[in-house]
Formats: structure tokens, C-alpha cells, sequence
């Protein structure tokens, strides 16, 4: 298998952060100072990987809330800094 070896997290890297590749967005508040006007900011993700690391997503994602259905989720009042550690 090709993917097996030193070049596999070459490639599992790439899931992270990439829009073509996710398949939902964790949009945050931004609190950078980057220089940007922007308010906030977007984390890409897979529902899956953010299901199986956390009980909140699981549920978030895959239970009866609204988000299971969207493509696009906003945290209102969290920080991209505190994203930051978490995605």
C-alpha cells in the first residue's frame, strides 16, 4: 500500500484546514489582530474526526440538533485563539 510508511502523515496532513476536502466549517470569532476586517474566521473540517475526538461534536453533528444538517456552523463567542488549540 502506498500510502503506508514515512509519507502517510504527508498525506493525512492534507485533510486538515482544506475547504476542497472538509465537510463542514467551524466558523469563529476573530480576535487575532491580524489586520484583517474580518470578524471572523473559519476552521475546515471532517465530522467524523471532529465527532470521534469530542462527546460536544458527536452530538452537535450527529444527533438531533440543526448543525447535522449544515454545511457551515458558527461558535458564537468563541475566540479563534481558543480554535486555535482545539482544531
Amino acid at each position: 500500500m502506498a500510502l503506508v510508511g514515512k509519507g502517510f502523515s504527508k498525506y493525512l496532513n492534507t485533510l486538515f484546514n482544506d475547504p476542497e476536502l472538509s465537510d463542514v466549517a467551524i466558523v469563529l470569532d476573530n480576535d487575532e489582530g491580524d489586520g484583517t476586517s474580518a470578524e471572523t474566521k473559519t476552521f475546515h473540517g471532517h465530522r467524523v474526526i471532529l465527532a470521534t475526538v469530542s462527546d460536544y461534536f458527536r452530538s452537535m453533528l450527529y444527533g438531533s440538533f440543526v448543525e447535522a444538517t449544515k454545511k457551515e456552523i458558527r461558535l458564537p463567542g468563541v475566540p479563534y485563539s481558543v480554535g486555535k488549540g482545539i482544531f
